[in-house]
């Protein structure tokens, strides 16, 4: 089974500046990547999946050994970054987990 991303621009005043994007995680303890979007300021990232434990980090290869913990039906939330041309790298602690990965910028 593939990965499957799918990407929504909202249509809301400065909406050009939000892009959410819902993540299918296939395969717990493996790690995707996001690659984000240019001069991202801020980034929201939730586990839609009940009971799934989410693990991110910004560096290929460390989400299963340097990683923040997002616990299920928690969500993470980082501003005033200045953003451009990073990848986001997650896990799950579960199989087909959608992750909901908002992103202003």
């Amino acid at each position: 089974m593939g990965t499957q991303t799918q990407t929504f621009r909202s249509a809301a005043a400065s909406s050009s500046d939000i892009e959410i994007t819902n993540k299918l995680l296939d395969d717990k303890d493996t790690e995707y990547s996001h690659l984000l979007s240019n001069s991202l300021k801020q980034i929201i990232i939730k586990s839609r999946t009940t009971r799934a434990d989410l693990k991110i980090a910004f560096v290929s290869t460390e989400s299963g050994t340097k990683y923040i913990t997002i616990w299920s039906g928690s969500q993470f939330s980082i501003a005033d970054l200045n953003f451009s041309g990073k990848t986001l790298y997650v896990q799950s602690s579960k199989d087909a987990t959608v992750v909901e990965i908002v992103e202003l910028f």
